[in-house]
């Protein structure tokens, strides 16, 4: 009885010339890369760009280290894509460089979220991650959304595992007061951040079914 591949057998089949390992790698991420450009990229960017993240992780492969997981790698390009994305479109009107991590998606200019949440307080929240900046966004998506451990984050973004829980701690206290500011109702203080820790569990599921 056959049994599925890993992503470090098809990586390294890939890294070998096997191109069918490569197409059957990428049609198992697929879906994972257009979720996680969805929320940060406007809606008619985000076919091309998970092309530019294939062809960049295709052009890698063959140097690819393999103690790291395929799965961080490829975030990590997909992360550095997005700032490319945004580099590209600031320079465009100013000749001003940007630290684009530390802007949210929202003053990057990413327009309105497309995401059609089930519940009000979803919208609330996936409109309040668009308001963090988005190194933020990236480690609370990649920890409730992604399953990632604090190391796995680390390597997508090339910090030490220490650092990666330090934002998550001020990123989800952050998250919990922009969802108060924009909730007229609701719990305060703590109430409001495990409310929020509880909202994001439940928005990956829906993303799960999607």
């Amino acid at each position: 009885m056959n049994h599925a591949k890993t992503d470090k057998e098809l990586v390294h089949m890939w890294a070998t010339g096997d191109s069918q390992a490569g197409a059957e790698l990428i049609e198992r991420h697929s879906v994972a890369v257009f979720r996680f450009l969805r929320n940060k990229v406007p809606e008619h960017a985000i076919d091309e760009l998970s092309q530019v993240i294939f062809e960049a992780c295709a052009r890698g492969i063959e140097s690819f280290r393999e103690e790291a997981s395929f799965r961080t790698y490829l975030y990590r390009i997909a992360c550095n894509r997005i700032v490319d994305f945004y580099r590209k479109q600031h320079r465009a009107v100013s000749v001003v460089d940007i630290d684009v991590l530390t802007h949210s998606i929202e003053d990057l200019g990413a327009g309105p979220s497309t995401w059609l949440a089930r519940r009000e307080e979803q919208r609330i929240l996936i409109n309040a991650l668009r308001r963090l900046p988005l190194q933020d966004q990236i480690v609370l998506e990649l920890f409730y959304w992604e399953d990632m451990t604090a190391a796995e984050i680390g390597e997508v973004m090339n910090v030490v595992e220490p650092t990666v829980r330090g934002r998550l701690r001020a990123a989800k206290k952050r998250l919990a007061e922009l969802y108060q500011e924009t909730s007229a109702a609701g719990p305060r203080g703590e109430d409001t951040e495990q409310d929020v820790q509880s909202w994001l569990c439940d928005i990956r599921g829906q993303l799960a079914k999607s």
